[in-house]
C-alpha cells in the first residue's frame, strides 16, 4: 500500500473518496507533449496531488464552519438530489450528511489524530460527494449483478487500518482500529473501497487486455539502431531499456504504462498505433531523441475500471445541492463551497 507523508494524509482522508478510485498514471514525460499529460506525470507515483489539490480548493471555497453541524436543514431535506441518466432518481438528505459530517465531527479521538484537532472547513462537502460516489457505485453493483461480501468490507477496512496506524507511527495500530469503529466518515471510505474493488474485479473479468507502450530513448540515430541490432539478436528489450534508454523510464525497462496514444507527441503516437503486440518500431525521431518502441498487452486496472463507471455516472447525472452547502461541479465531479466573499 502506498504511504504518504504525515502532512498530506488530512487532506487525503478528506479527498479520498475522489483518489481511492483513480487509476495510476505511469510516467511517459520522455514523449509526452500535452498540458493533460504533464499534470498527469506530475502524479506517475499513484500519489494524491490532483484530490490534495482539490481539497485545497473546496477548503478555501467553503464558508461553513469547522466547529458547528454541517447542515442548516431540516434533517428530511434533500442537501443533494441525483437523478441519474435512465430515470433513478436519489435524495441524500440533511440527515444522511449528519451522519456521517457532523457525527465524525464530534468524534475528537478522530479528529485530534487525523486533523490535530481543527477540521477542514471542506470536509462537509468531501463526505456530500463521497456519498454520491457511494450512490453511484451501488447502481454500477446492480447493473454488474454483483455484490459485496463481509470478506471484501473486513479487507478494505484492514487496508484502511493500516494506511492509518502508518501515519500515527509508533502504536498507531490499537488506535486505527479505534477510529475505523467509531468514525463514520472512515467507515464510509472503507465502504466506498470495498465496493470499488469488487465492481473493479467483475467488470475487469470480461474486459479486453489494453495496450500498453515500452520503449527505448537514445541520443542518435546510430545507437538506435545499434540497440534494434541487439534486439534481432534475441536482447531483452527492458534490460537493454535500463542499459541504454536515456529517458526517466529506464528504471521501470522503458515501460510508459498502458492507454490509447493520444498522450504522445505525434511522431511516437503513429508509430505506436501501426504495432502489433510485441511488435518492435524501427527508430523514430522525436523531439526528444531516438526511439525503440514496442506493444504489450495487460489487463485492465481494475480501480480504472471501477473509476471510469462512477464517474462516467455522475457525468450524465444531473445534480443538485443545497445552495447553503454549496454547488456541483460537473468537471470535478464534486461538491465545491459556497464562496465567503
Amino acid at each position: 500500500m502506498t504511504r504518504f507523508a504525515p502532512a498530506t494524509l488530512a487532506v487525503l482522508l478528506a479527498t479520498a473518496l475522489f483518489a481511492a478510485a483513480c487509476g495510476e498514471t505511469r510516467e511517459s514525460a520522455d514523449v509526452v507533449d500535452t498540458p493533460a499529460a504533464d499534470a498527469a506525470a506530475e502524479t506517475s507515483d499513484g500519489s494524491t496531488d490532483d484530490a490534495d489539490a482539490s481539497a485545497d480548493e473546496t477548503a478555501a471555497d467553503s464558508d461553513l464552519p469547522a466547529t458547528t453541524p454541517p447542515t442548516t436543514g431540516a434533517a428530511g431535506e434533500a442537501a443533494m438530489t441525483v437523478s441519474f441518466d435512465g430515470g433513478d432518481s436519489v435524495a441524500i438528505t440533511h440527515g444522511d450528511l449528519a451522519e456521517v459530517a457532523y457525527a465524525s465531527r464530534q468524534n475528537t479521538e478522530f479528529v485530534d489524530a487525523l486533523y490535530q484537532g481543527s477540521m477542514p472547513p471542506g470536509f462537509d462537502q468531501a463526505v456530500l460527494t463521497g456519498l454520491a460516489i457511494n450512490e453511484a457505485l451501488d447502481r454500477a453493483l446492480d447493473d454488474a449483478g454483483v455484490a459485496v461480501a463481509d470478506d471484501d468490507r473486513k479487507m478494505a477496512s484492514d487496508g484502511l487500518k493500516t494506511e492509518i496506524a502508518g501515519f500515527l507511527g509508533e502504536d498507531g495500530e490499537q488506535t486505527a482500529s479505534s477510529l475505523l469503529d467509531s468514525t463514520p466518515y472512515l467507515q464510509l471510505l472503507a465502504d466506498v473501497q470495498a465496493k470499488q474493488v469488487v465492481l473493479g474485479t467483475a467488470l475487469g473479468a470480461d474486459a479486453e487486455g489494453v495496450r500498453c507502450a515500452r520503449h527505448i530513448l537514445v541520443e542518435s540515430e546510430e545507437d538506435a539502431i545499434e540497440v534494434a541490432g541487439l534486439l534481432d539478436a534475441g536482447g531483452d528489450f527492458a534490460e537493454l531499456a535500463a542499459e541504454w534508454s536515456t529517458g526517466p523510464t529506464s528504471v521501470s525497462g522503458g515501460d510508459l504504462g498502458c492507454g490509447d496514444s493520444s498522450q504522445y507527441v505525434p511522431e511516437f503516437a503513429t508509430a505506436m498505433d501501426g504495432l502489433e503486440i510485441d511488435e518492435v518500431s524501427g527508430p523514430v525521431q522525436t523531439e526528444f531523441g531516438w526511439h525503440l518502441i514496442t506493444i504489450y498487452e495487460a489487463p485492465p486496472d481494475p480501480s480504472q475500471l471501477a473509476g471510469d463507471t462512477w464517474s462516467s455516472m455522475l457525468s450524465q447525472a444531473a445534480i443538485e445541492v443545497d445552495p447553503a452547502l454549496g454547488s456541483w461541479d460537473p468537471e470535478g465531479l464534486a461538491v465545491r463551497g459556497t464562496a465567503t466573499g
